[in-house]
This record gives structure tokens, sequence and C-alpha cells, in this order.
């Protein structure tokens, strides 16, 4: 039986190869395969209704970050099913292409304040179950939401200079996306990344338009 939902797991599943198939990431230079990712040590950082984020670690002090979004038609309405469907489409066709633009000009280089994206995988995409997992380099430092926090905690002041950094950051990112036709719609303190001190990079893609 054909359901209402099944026009968007067929699109869903364009981008996003299954977890049988031997695809290979390469980050740092390092090859590492979606099967191997299985085997790999993960440790929880966050999450919400739909979705968690976990730390992976790939190698000796090498980690990637894991988003991990799971929808069960079985716990939500659905409506609400083939609206988590988009928005994971959404997700993994801007995690897939939002740097194509700088990469034509720059030497196949992502941008320097948007994050990098390895990949996605569809792990179960069945009729009423769908979970796939999207794959980003790792923002060692949290988000600005973990960066304020442990600045009010630890009564240290942020600074102008600070301050202006991360808007130089995020407006660099900003001023790429629109420039190429890219709504982000979804810019906050946690989908602001702190990728190493100074280096501040624009992620959240469940919302962009292009």
């Amino acid at each position: 039986m054909v359901t209402s939902w099944d026009g968007e797991r067929s699109k869903l599943s364009k981008y996003c190869p299954t977890g049988q198939s031997d695809v290979i990431y390469v980050f740092n230079n390092k090859p590492v395969s979606l099967k191997a990712l299985n085997e790999c040590q993960r440790q929880y950082l966050q999450g919400g209704s739909f979705s968690e984020v976990f730390s992976v670690k790939i190698g000796d002090n090498i980690f990637i970050a894991e988003k991990q979004m799971t929808f069960d038609a079985n716990e939500i309405s659905d409506q609400a099913f083939i609206t988590a469907l988009q928005i994971a489409r959404r997700e993994v066709y801007a995690a897939k292409n939002i740097h194509n633009a700088y990469r034509a000009e720059h030497g196949n280089q992502d941008h320097p304040n948007i994050v990098s994206s390895l990949g996605s995988v569809l792990v179960t995409n069945e009729d009423r179950l769908v979970k796939l997992r999207v794959h980003y380099e790792f923002a060692e430092k949290g988000d600005l939401i973990d960066y304020f926090v442990s600045k009010a905690n630890s009564k240290e002041e942020v600074t102008i200079q600070q301050i202006t950094n991360i808007f130089v950051n995020a407006l660099s990112g900003l001023t790429y996306m629109h420039a190429n036709g890219i709504v982000h719609r979804d810019v906050k303190l946690d989908n602001i990344l702190i990728i190493t001190d100074g280096v501040h990079k624009l992620a959240g893609f469940g919302s962009v338009v292009f």
C-alpha cells in the first residue's frame, strides 16, 4: 500500500546511501567507511524531539559529529511524520550542497564559517520508521550557548573583541549564503558552533531554503 509519506521517503533516499552501502568518507585525509562508523565509540552530546547528537571517535584524537534523526509514524501524526521527513531532507540536501559555489571558486575548499558535512546515511527506511545520520566536522568548543554559559559560570567577561569576532564569522557565512540564494532561517546561539578558539561556523540546516 502506498502511504501519504512514501513520496517524502523516496526523495530522502535520493540523497542518502543506505547503512549497508560500502561508502567511504574522507576526513582529515583519513578514509572511514560507513560500516566502520557503526563500530566507533560514541558519546552523547545533546538531543531534541527527533534528533540526538553524538561525538564519534574515528581515530587517535580524531572526532566527527553525528546527528541522528529518528521519525516513527506510530508515535506522531501522519502530517507530523511528513513534515519531519521534509525537514530531514532539507538538512541532508543543504549539508551536501551548501558549499558548492564556494568550492567552485576556492579549489574545492569549504566556506570557513559554515560547518562542513562528511555525508549522510539512511540507517532505517521502512514504511513507518525512518532513521538517518548526518555526519559533520566536530565542534571542539561546542556552540555559543555552551560558550556564554561557561563564561557566566566562571564570571569571566566576554570582551567586545570576542563579540565582534563572533558577529564577523557569522555574517561571513550568512553573506555567502545570501549571495548564492540560500536562506538559513534559523540563526540562533546553538546553531553557531565554535570549532576552535576564534573560529565560528553556522550549522543547523533543517530550515534552509535554496
